[in-house]
Order: C-alpha cells, then structure tokens, then sequence
C-alpha cells in the first residue's frame, strides 16, 4: 500500500516535469488533452469594478486526469469560487476570461470558455457538475427536494418517464447517503438539517451522471460532526464519476482520505 503510494507520488512529479519543461512542445500538448479529463492554461477571470478590473483569477493552470481527486485550498477570497464558476460557465455578467479550459468528452475535447449559453446546457449536469458552498440559497425554496433533483435529471433525459425519473431521484438520493429517501424527497428545503440540504444538492448533482464534479467548499456551513458525515458521504455513496475537485479553505486533514488530492 505504502509502495503504491510513493510510485503515484514519483509519477505525478515526473508528469509536473514533463509539462513544465516540455509544454510548449505541440505533441506533449496533444497528448495531455487525450488522457486528460479537464485541462487548464491560464485561465483569467478579470471582474469590473468602481475602481477598475480586477483579477480574483490570475492565470491559473491545473490538470484533472480521470479518477484523480484534486483539492484546491486558500483563504476566503482567493478565488477558488470565481475559478470553479468560470469551468461551469457561470461567471457574473460582465466578467472577462481569457485561457482554455478544455474538457475532454468521449470523442471530442471542447473548449469550456467559448461556449455558448445554448452550449453549455448540454455540458452542465451531464459532463461537468457542481456542488455550491450553501445549500440553503442554492435549493428553491418553494420546490420540493424531490422535484429539484428530477428538474436536473430532466433537463438532459426529457423522454423519461414520470416513473422512472421518479425512480432515479430517490436512487440519486440514496447514493447520497439520504436516510428514508422516498420521505426527503416530499420535502421542502427548509424542513431538512443542514446536513441534509447538502446531500440534497450532491444527489441533484450526480444525478444526471456528470464525468467531473466541483464540490465548492460543501461543508463550510456545517458543524464539525455533521461535516465528518459528509465527507464520509463522498465515498460510501458511491459516487458514479470519473473525477472529483474540492475547494476550501480548511480541508487538508479531509483532502488526506484521497492521496491523488495532494501535491
């Protein structure tokens, strides 16, 4: 287990390698958009403001390959939330981005700062998905639970029948570690724990089976019990995804259950 983890450990450091010296060189380049999952270069998101634009993104490049878990820790205000809203797509109005954020598909690798709104929603859910830092104001209130996470599915499946996506929402819902799923569905938000909401937004996240999921600082808002639980929840739910980012300012002892999340 141990020999293992130091051949990963020597692997990666000679992958870092190999892009700094070499990642100019048009064959490296190609080579590390057909085994990567998600590819950052450079990535810049400029923000207006009274007294001018501002960088919370300064040309950040980072590397996600398939099954790898990577965790992105700084202080509040470092832009962790601006680089995760900028790979979904959901950046403020106004915002300016320059960079590449390629993500790979089955056949095809697609570059995720120039889509178009129509674009995306074929991406979001589907091939990349995210879990927001607060459940409370990310979940519609006057939507039951249930019905949010069949909105997800839906969206990308709009041939499902009611029973079956119906089905799939408490089984999303059950992967999610959600005691007594068919009850929480019925649910509005503000009848569940905050433990709760938040399993609520990994299952409606999960639930149309995205390759990448961006989790948001997903316990920040938690007391220290129900955090363990839901980090615990991250692995004994089965989570049906190729790769997983972590943000937060506080989560190395969490980041050490995933060796590949470190440097």
């Amino acid at each position: 287990m141990l020999s293992a983890f130091y051949l990963q450990k020597a692997i990666t450091a000679l992958r870092l390698f190999i892009d700094r010296k070499f990642h100019d060189f048009a064959f490296v380049r190609m080579i590390n958009v057909m085994t990567s999952l998600l590819e950052v270069s450079g990535l810049t998101v400029e923000l207006p403001t009274v007294a001018g634009w501002v960088r919370p993104v300064n040309e950040v490049s980072l590397r996600i390959d398939a099954g790898e878990s990577l965790g992105l820790v700084g202080e509040s205000g470092s832009g962790k939330t601006m680089l995760s809203l900028a790979v979904m797509g959901l950046l403020p109005p106004g915002a300016r981005v320059s960079g590449e954020a390629t993500l790979t598909a089955e056949s095809s690798a697609e570059n995720l700062t120039t889509l178009t709104e129509r674009q995306w929603r074929d991406v979001r859910g589907s091939e990349v998905s995210m879990v927001f830092q607060e459940p409370m104001t990310s979940l519609n209130p006057v939507m039951r639970a249930g019905a949010q996470i069949e909105e997800a599915i839906r969206a990308h499946q709009p041939q499902l029948r009611a029973n079956e996506a119906k089905r799939r929402t408490i089984e999303a819902l059950r992967r999610a570690a959600v005691p007594e799923p068919e009850i929480r569905a019925e649910q509005f938000p503000h009848q569940l724990s905050g433990g709760l909401r938040q399993r609520v937004m990994i299952a409606m996240a999960l639930a149309a089976g995205p390759r990448l999921l961006i989790a948001d600082e997903p316990t920040t808002a938690l007391d220290v019990t129900v955090q363990n639980k839901s980090w615990i929840c991250w692995t004994a739910s089965d989570v049906n995804c190729d790769s997983v980012c972590f943000s937060s300012p506080t989560i190395w002892a969490s980041l050490r259950k995933w060796p590949s999340a470190l440097p």
